[in-house]
């Protein structure tokens, strides 16, 4: 008797699912916005609603990172 795993990965849904590549991509698509916001608070930790954490004194100065040649 086979595991219900084993059942549902032969039925033809599965079958149906793993056929398509336009289905593949939405599963990939899907599954990048659930770890994207499940991870949310340590790709973002500044919190936007918290005005004390805001630093104004640097808003006019450029991004740090390698710099362009004007």
């Amino acid at each position: 008797m086979k595991t219900s795993l084993a059942r549902w990965l032969d039925s033809d849904i599965v079958h149906s699912f793993r056929s398509s590549p336009v289905a593949m991509l939405a599963a990939a698509v899907a599954l990048l916005c659930v770890f994207c916001s499940v991870f949310a608070g340590w790709v973002a930790p500044h919190n936007p609603f918290d005005l004390s954490t805001l630093e104004l004194g640097d808003a006019r100065r450029p991004p740090p990172g390698p710099q362009r040649v004007r």
